[in-house]
This record gives structure tokens, C-alpha cells and sequence, in this order.
């Protein structure tokens, strides 16, 4: 047998453990791919988006390469150690320290080179699915299947080298282990883990100051808490796995009743050491799946929100905010109308005729925009809210903004109870604000809504303009349109459409969900992996110690039962954890919504629960099958 057929050897009979690390990274390799398939198309060179495409996409690649180097690091840091029984052995039996290392990074090339390969292959196979899913996200023509050449190279090379630098780090890691120390391995004999009280204290002080910050944070303290939080919640996630999660076993040992109930001796017992044993990796997982979970989520909440925001920023399909004194007004609406009708879209129009007015009692708030009741409550019908019924001497303020808390201007204006104009001297009582805004943000306002009878007597007292806004239900459609009278240089004044902002965001947007969901999936197999790697790690050990049970009269039920509670412990705290900090963190993107943010959140967070317990379920039975086996 040659050196080279030893290392092959050695990785097929260490396939279990090898084997989430080996799809993990193949996993990492198709994505990179993929992406830099994306970017190297030639036709997305032909698209608006290709500067936010291209520099999108080098900013995930390099966020994946750097994650897939620290992946692959304490991946084969945590497979050596698991491994230095057998390394011991080796060493007995002569083989040297430079043979080790030469084995060891041989080994650690040859599923660096296989995982390459394999995710290369499975980009290239789902490489179509990928554009169709691509071109459909950023909402531009299908992009046609081509042969990557150039992400082929940049893949293939960039991984050969992260596999290979860190095969050369890894020798490093095997030669400061003498012999002895090898066949000890983790058979070391361990004192039982015990916690230390304040830090435990701790643990929970910070969590728990952590969440009360991030959940009363509000606009204006937002950005000043957002890097405190998240450093006092990672360092209370440390100290949760590391301290207070052994005290809460201790609590339960003295627990005698429960503790002694059926086999809960034999897990709870050993739940302690191996949590200490894993405190760091438990603390990374919770970590990692946090930050997956709440980038994809954000992402997905933005996406699904950016509708909404499109109608509530500009509340119609069209508006139009003519020239003052403009003499092609009623041309252009038809002009728009007529586009309309082409298409037979129906539409309701709405329309403010403003006059501008002067205080004449104090410089606060010394010009304003008022407009007739008749018009307000129209607009009210058109989009269904609440009419305004006044005395004929009183007025209503219309909000600029539908968040009560951005309405200091209109609530300070409220606080002076009346006004008289400067121009007709007539005195009215503001009574109220308004529901909702009934223009676009920074048109006519102040706004202010009069009887009928007194805007008559002002409307030639003042500058007169004019709002046009087009209610239509199915405004998606509308873009063509839009773009057409974007396009009329005939057509004067100003001109917003909902459809077009909303197009423009939906890409955007669409690209940022592509990249990150993909790299909050890798994060999620990644910490996964962790898992599954310590819990293949350790079956050495755990092989023993329940044939041993079972020798003394140990049933495979109780078997079962026992390790299905200590695993579902141990893989799904973190997860648990992760779910909590996710909330909390998702908490105060609340206030930047008016709808309930509750409902998006749940939907990612359970998808990513389903995959989590399927996971854990085929582990859990790859494991237990593993366990009798060896038992017999």
C-alpha cells in the first residue's frame, strides 16, 4: 500500500465524521461558484443593475471565502483532536513525525480537492436553476445558460489555496503532542465540571440587560445601542453555555426525585460534561445561527414590506404636482388618461386645490397651505378612511407624516389653537389632526383643511396650487406608463409613480435577499456541522460507556430514550438561544413598519426549525444505529 492509498484509506474508514464536513465545504465551493457564475455572465453586463450585481457579489464572495477558511480551520483542528488516539498508534508503530504531517495534510488535500470538485459539479448541474431563480429575484429578462470558464478558475484556485494553507497550519497542530499525550487523547479521566455562582449571575444579568435594551430601544437610541447589545448578549451567550447552564444541572442533581426518575441519572450526569466539554462550540453555534437567522430575516422582511412602504410613501399610482400657474395641466392629465384607457385600467382621481395663506398674529409657523373640506373628505372616500365633520370656523391639520411619533410639527401647531390669515383676517380654531397623510411626503405643507364656505372667501387671496393623485387598484401594472410620461419631455411638472420606485426597490432588494439568504444557508449548514462533528467526535467514548449499560441490564428503549434527550438537549439550546436573540434583535425593526412585523419573522424562523428537525433526526438516527452496532 502506498503512502498516498493510506490517506485515501484512512478517510473512507473515518467517513462518518469527515462526511458533514466534506458536504459543508462542497456546499460553501457551489456557492461561491454560483456566484461568481452570476457575476461573470455576460449578460447581466447589459442589465441597469450590473455595477450593484458585480460589486453584490464580490462582497459575498469574500464573506464566504473568509467564513469557509474559519470553517474549515476548526473543522480539522476538532477531527485531529478527535483523532489523536489514532495518531498515537500510528506512532508506536513507527511511523514518523514528518510521515504524520505529510499524512495529516495529504488527507486534509484530498477532501479539499474532492469538495472542490463536487461543488463545482453541483453548481455547474444546478447552474440554470440558479440564473432562472436570479433573473426572477432582480426581476430582468432570463439569463441564458453559459460555460463559466472564468468562475471555474476563480473557484478552483481560491479554494485550492485556503485548502492548502490550512492543510499546512494543521501540521503545525499535530507536532506539539508528544506521544503519551496522543494515546491519552480524551481519555483523560475529567473533574466533574462545576460552576462558578457569579458568573452565572452574570450570564443571566447580561442576557437578560441585553433584551430589555434592545426591546425599549426607540429611534433615537437605536443606532447608540446597537453595538453594546450585541456585545454584552455575546458575552452572556458565552457565559450561559460556559457557567449557568452547568449550575441549572447542578440545580437538577440536587433534585433528587426528578434526577433519580427512570434514566434521567444517566443523561443529566452526563449532559454536565459534555456541555462543558463544548461550551465554545455550543456558544458558536448559537452565534452563528443568530446571524443567519436574522439576516435572512431582515432581508425577507424588507422584501416582503417594500410594497407597503411604496403605498404609504406615496399613497397614489400617480401623482402629479403641476407648475405653478403651469397652462398645460388639463392637456397632461388627459395625456395620462388617455394612456390609462388604452389599457383599460380603471383608476378614481382625486384632486387638492391648495392656497397658500400667511399668519398674521406670530412669525411660528408663518405660512401654510389650506384646502377645502369637500376635497379632503373626497380623498378620505377614495381611500377609505375616516371623513371630518367641523363647525364652519373650524379646521383640521393634515398629518405629513402616518407615524404619531414624527408628528411634533403638526401637534406643536395644534398646541396654538387658532389662527387668523394675514390676507382675510379670518380667525379659525384648529380642532384635530387628521387620520393619515393625503400627500406625498413634502408637498403642500403645512396643510390645513377649511370649511368650504371660508375657502371660498380666501381662494383668490393667495397662491394657488394644485395635486393630482390617481387611485388604482392593480398600480403594479402601471410601470409602462409611468415610464412613458417620464419620458414625454412635453409633459411639465412634477411626476411620481408608485410602480417605478417600487420596481426599483424590488430589485435591489431582491439582489440583497439572493446573497444573503445563500450565505445565511451557509452559515446554518456550517453550525450544523459543528454539531454533528462533536457529537461523532465523541462516540468513541460513548460507544463504552453504553455497552457497559447494557450490561448491566440496560434495555435498547431506555437506551434510546436516554441519548434522543441528551442530543435533542444539545442541539437544540443553541438554536433556542439563537431564536431568542433573534427576536429581540428583529425587535426594533418594528418601528421602521406600520404593519406587524410578527408574522415574517415566524415564517423564516419556522422554516429554518423544520430543517433543523430534520436534521436532527436523521443524526439522531445515524447515530443511535451506530451505537448498537458497536453495543451488538
Amino acid at each position: 500500500m502506498t503512502f498516498r492509498q493510506f490517506a485515501f484509506k484512512n478517510i473512507i474508514r473515518n467517513k462518518s465524521i469527515y462526511s458533514a464536513y466534506f458536504l459543508s465545504s462542497a456546499f460553501s465551493v457551489m456557492i461561491f461558484f454560483t456566484f461568481a457564475s452570476f457575476m461573470f455572465h455576460p449578460e447581466v453586463e447589459n442589465t441597469p443593475l450590473k455595477n450593484a450585481v458585480k460589486n453584490g457579489m464580490l462582497a459575498a464572495e469574500i464573506i464566504i471565502f473568509i467564513f469557509s477558511f474559519l470553517f474549515v480551520l476548526y473543522s480539522v483542528g476538532t477531527f485531529l483532536k478527535a483523532r489523536n488516539n489514532e495518531f498515537g498508534t500510528y506512532m508506536i508503530l513507527g511511523i514518523s513525525k514528518k510521515q504524520l504531517s505529510g499524512l495529516i495534510f495529504m488527507e486534509n488535500m484530498i477532501i479539499g480537492v474532492c469538495s472542490i470538485i463536487a461543488g463545482i459539479f453541483m453548481g455547474f448541474v444546478f447552474l440554470k436553476l440558479f440564473l432562472l431563480m436570479a433573473a426572477k429575484l432582480l426581476m430582468i429578462h432570463s439569463l441564458s445558460f453559459y460555460f463559466p470558464g472564468k468562475a471555474i478558475c476563480l473557484t478552483s484556485i481560491s479554494f485550492f489555496i485556503l485548502f492548502f494553507c490550512i492543510s499546512a497550519f494543521t501540521i503545525g497542530f499535530i507536532r506539539v503532542n508528544k506521544i503519551i499525550e496522543l494515546l491519552k487523547g480524551s481519555r483523560k479521566p475529567k473533574k466533574e465540571p462545576k460552576a462558578s455562582t457569579i458568573l452565572s449571575m452574570l450570564a443571566g444579568i447580561l442576557l437578560l440587560g441585553g433584551y430589555f435594551l434592545a426591546y425599549t430601544a426607540n429611534g433615537h437610541t437605536l443606532t447608540m445601542l446597537i453595538l453594546p447589545v450585541i456585545l454584552i448578549v455575546t458575552v452572556g451567550t458565552f457565559f450561559f453555555f460556559s457557567q449557568l447552564s452547568i449550575f441549572f444541572i447542578g440545580v437538577l442533581k440536587k433534585n433528587r426525585k426528578f434526577y433519580m426518575k427512570r434514566t434521567n441519572i444517566l443523561w443529566i450526569s452526563d449532559l454536565s460534561y459534555r456541555i462543558k466539554d463544548n461550551a465554545q462550540i455550543l456558544f458558536l453555534v448559537s452565534i452563528v445561527s443568530a446571524v443567519a437567522f436574522t439576516s435572512v430575516a431582515t432581508l425577507y422582511l424588507w422584501d416582503s414590506q417594500i410594497k407597503n412602504v411604496a403605498e404609504e410613501e406615496l399613497i397614489y399610482a400617480f401623482n402629479y404636482f403641476p407648475e405653478k400657474e403651469d397652462k398645460n395641466i388639463e392637456k397632461n392629465l388627459k395625456k395620462l388618461e388617455s394612456l390609462l384607457d388604452e389599457k383599460n385600467i380603471p383608476y378614481e382621481k382625486v384632486k387638492i386645490t391648495a392656497i397658500g395663506q400667511k399668519n398674521n398674529e406670530t412669525d411660528k409657523f408663518n405660512s401654510y397651505s389650506i384646502m377645502k373640506l369637500s376635497e379632503y373628505n373626497h380623498i378620505a372616500n377614495v381611500l377609505d378612511f375616516e371623513k371630518i365633520r367641523m363647525k364652519d370656523d373650524e379646521a383640521f391639520i393634515v398629518p405629513q407624516f402616518n407615524d404619531s411619533t414624527s408628528q411634533s410639527l403638526e401637534r406643536s401647531l395644534l398646541r396654538e389653537n387658532e389662527i387668523v390669515f394675514k390676507e382675510s383676517a379670518i380667525k379659525i380654531d384648529l380642532k384635530g389632526l387628521g387620520e393619515k397623510i393625503i400627500v406625498p411626503r413634502g408637498l403642500l405643507g403645512p396643510l390645513i383643511v377649511v370649511n368650504d364656505a371660508i375657502f371660498s372667501k380666501v381662494e383668490n387671496l393667495g397662491q394657488k396650487e394644485y395635486f393630482y393623485g390617481y387611485v388604482i387598484s392593480n398600480w403594479e401594472k402601471t410601470l409602462n406608463i409611468a415610464l412613458k410620461i417620464k419620458n414625454d419631455k412635453d409633459f411639465s411638472g412634477i411626476f411620481w409613480s408608485m410602480s417605478e420606485g417600487y420596481y426599483e426597490n424590488k430589485q435591489m432588494s431582491g439582489l440583497t435577499l439572493f446573497i444573503g439568504f445563500f450565505i445565511g444557508v451557509i452559515f446554518f449548514i456550517a453550525a450544523g456541522s459543528f454539531l454533528y462533528f462533536r457529537f461523532y467526535a465523541d462516540l468513541s467514548q460513548e460507544r463504552d460507556k453504553y455497552r457497559n449499560m447494557t450490561k448491566v441490564g440496560m434495555t435498547q428503549e431506555e437506551l434510546k430514550r436516554a441519548v434522543t434527550v441528551q442530543m435533542a438537549v444539545l442541539f437544540f439550546i443553541p438554536y433556542v438561544i439563537a431564536f431568542i436573540h433573534t427576536a429581540f434583535a428583529l425587535k426594533p425593526l418594528q418601528m421602521l413598519f406600520s404593519t406587524s412585523i410578527v408574522f415574517p419573522i415566524l415564517k423564516v424562523l419556522i422554516g429554518f426549525l423544520i430543517v433543523q428537525v430534520i436534521y436532527f433526526l436523521i443524526l439522531r438516527y445515524q447515530y443511535i444505529k451506530n451505537l448498537l452496532r458497536y453495543i451488538g
